[in-house]
């Protein structure tokens, strides 16, 4: 198998291929979906990812793994400018891993954000969002401290929400050690990590506890129960499909 940097060199090249091209080796023709016409890139990675195994068909430990892999393939160099440290924040149900980035041009007036990683609660760790928590830590200028919660089906519902709750009230208290200011924090996520923000800023706000500064949540997953028109039309989309939803669901709760 190709080394990981030659991976990632063949995936740059083919992703900067013109629009036709791509579509061409997509199979042909422009996708629509909604009205919407699915970005070249997108639809020659679907291509690709329809020759494998669904992850539907996968165990947890398997999709885990071939997420990874396709992922360590699409990412980049580390942010420049941007340091990163691991951390082990203290917790009742054992100690949870989390790294922290910081950027040469932060601002100390800017709260410490703890984010959370997608994954439908069942795959994911910290490079699952490596390279966007460094984005993130370089253009927001603040402190980005990521969490590794525990992941279903081995620590269903609400293990992992509860690792995030545990790190962001740890983030905020530890907060002027990492260069923010003290006692205050921002809670953010992407799809499930972005449920875990969600539902975190709600139960801040039943215990009595401050508000988070602000949450970042990026295509959030806030309702599995409503039958929506998105969960028909876009039903067998890429990179998440109606039946992977079910997949996620059906180990995470």
């Amino acid at each position: 198998m190709p080394s990981l940097s030659t991976q990632r060199l063949v995936v740059r090249a083919l992703l900067s291929l013109p629009s036709s091209l791509l579509r061409l080796l997509s199979g042909g023709g422009v996708v629509y979906r909604g009205g919407r016409t699915l970005d070249p890139r997108l639809q020659f990675l679907a291509a690709g990812a329809a020759r494998g195994p669904a992850m539907t068909t996968m165990s947890p430990e398997e999709a885990r793994r071939a997420n990874a892999q396709g992922l360590a393939a699409l990412s980049g160099s580390p942010e420049p400018g941007v340091r990163t440290e691991p951390l082990s924040i203290p917790n009742e149900a054992g100690a949870i891993p989390a790294r922290l980035y910081r950027s040469e041009g932060q601002d100390p007036t800017a709260p410490l954000m703890v984010f959370a990683h997608f994954g439908g609660g069942v795959i994911g760790d910290l490079e699952t969002c490596d390279a966007f928590c460094g984005i993130l830590a370089r253009i927001a200028r603040c402190p980005v401290l990521s969490v590794e919660y525990r992941l279903a089906p081995e620590h269903r519902f609400p293990a992992g929400l509860e690792d995030v709750l545990a790190a962001y009230r740890w983030g905020r208290d530890n907060a002027a050690r990492f260069g923010a200011p003290a006692g205050r924090a921002a809670i953010g996520g992407d799809s499930m990590g972005g449920n875990f923000a969600a539902i975190i800023a709600q139960d801040l706000k039943r215990a009595g506890e401050a508000q988070p500064d602000l949450q970042l949540l990026i295509y959030p997953c806030t309702d599995v129960a409503s039958e929506t028109a998105s969960m028909t039309t876009y039903a067998e989309s890429f990179p998440l499909s109606r039946a992977m939803m079910d997949w996620f669901m059906g180990h995470y709760m």
